[in-house]
């Protein structure tokens, strides 16, 4: 019969072992990395509050000590006067002088368009034709202009004559507003959708309506003709070779957003061009806004058409009261000093309301969201 085998018992060099590891673990929670809690609104779409489970963010406590805070970053700081920690987006840099109009930023008088990454997480969805339960077409679209059009669920039909101007779809009378502040009416919008061209000699087109004013685009299909953008139909910018083609679907997304027109077809941007915004246009504040999607000549078959609208930045919160340092009028960030605003812009409470923050006040970068394993 075999004896029980002893239990070995902890040495010093264990001990020891034991102790590094959790010093170890010690330093690397305080000091490398922390795991945040989101539990306000303030910063939706970007991060979502306990109203829907409470997003859990990573923090990087070291990137601030071994590198430069950026434009956009997401942001975990300490209130300058509370204490508290705040979890916000830096808009403004030292030296800067900021404003807001008409729902975008400006920065020393030029508006300051959005990294591709960081704009990609912020559109908010308007209208959806692509999910497996889509919003049904005709309550949300009604047609447009001079042909065919036959609405199915989800999808449509469209012939046109050509130059008989764009024949299609164009949302109908329901607003495109910020929804925590719906007297803000949106102008920056992005429309994409599947369009599968039935026969040559038809432009795939569109536009986004902002007071008006049309910035739009066309597609050729099996022509030599360029692929255009255009404001108010004068065309401001052509590209060659690109062309789609009959019986193919191609996925096509238009943007109009911070002062640029940007097209993408199948992934690939192909056209991007900057709108003149010293010249008032955009400043305005938007009363009017929508879409318009179809062909200009011949025939064609578009599904999976979703609309998103950007985050509007405000000078007032929610009940309307104009924040103390709202920036409608140009506000100068002092030196070393930081200017921060919460994505849902409306209702949140940040810099405008108790000032800029300073560099020692910065705890650490949010890089990751654990539950949706999303990169930020």
């Amino acid at each position: 019969m075999a004896g029980k085998k002893e239990k070995r018992k902890l040495t010093l060099k264990d001990l020891l072992f034991l102790l590094c590891l959790l010093t170890t673990a010690w330093i690397f929670r305080w000091q490398v990395v922390q795991a945040v809690n989101i539990s306000s609104s303030s910063m939706e779409p970007t991060l979502y509050g306990n109203e829907h489970g409470g997003d859990m963010v990573l923090l990087n406590k070291l990137a601030y000590k071994v590198g430069e805070p950026q434009r956009w970053d997401v942001i975990v700081f300490s209130h300058p006067d509370q204490g508290d920690n705040y979890i916000k987006r830096l808009v403004g840099l030292p030296g800067e002088t900021l404003q807001i109009r008409n729902g975008d930023l400006y920065v020393d008088g030029i508006i300051r368009a959005k990294k591709i990454a960081v704009q990609q997480g912020l559109w908010i969805s308007h209208y959806t034709g692509s999910r497996k339960d889509p919003q049904p077409l005709a309550k949300a679209w009604k047609s447009t202009g001079r042909g065919s059009v036959q609405i199915d669920a989800a999808s449509f039909e469209v012939s046109s004559l050509e130059g008989s101007g764009l024949c299609g779809l164009a949302t109908n009378s329901r607003p495109i507003t910020d929804h925590a502040r719906p007297v803000n009416l949106v102008g920056d919008l992005k429309v994409e959708f599947d369009a599968i061209a039935l026969q040559d000699n038809t432009l795939v087109a569109g536009d986004i309506l902002d007071n008006a004013v049309a910035y739009g685009f066309s597609l050729p299909v099996g022509s030599s003709e360029p692929a255009r953008l255009l404001i108010d139909r004068q065309t401001v910018a052509t590209f060659l070779d690109v062309h789609l083609e009959v019986g193919k679907r191609h996925h096509v997304v238009f943007e109009k957003v911070d002062g640029q027109m940007v097209l993408r077809v199948n992934g690939e941007e192909i056209a991007q061009h900057e709108i003149d915004t010293l010249g008032g246009a955009l400043v305005r504040k938007t009363t009017s806004s929508g879409a318009r999607i179809g062909i200009r000549g011949g025939q064609a078959k578009i599904d999976n058409v979703d609309v998103y609208r950007d985050i509007y930045y405000t000078n007032t919160d929610l009940d309307g009261n104009r924040h103390p340092n709202g920036i409608a009028q140009p506000y100068k960030i002092p030196n070393d000093q930081y200017f921060f605003m919460g994505d849902n812009s409306a209702n949140s409470q940040d810099s405008r309301d108790w000032g800029c923050v300073s560099r020692d006040r910065l705890i650490g970068k949010a890089v990751f969201i654990f539950n949706r394993l999303q990169s930020l």
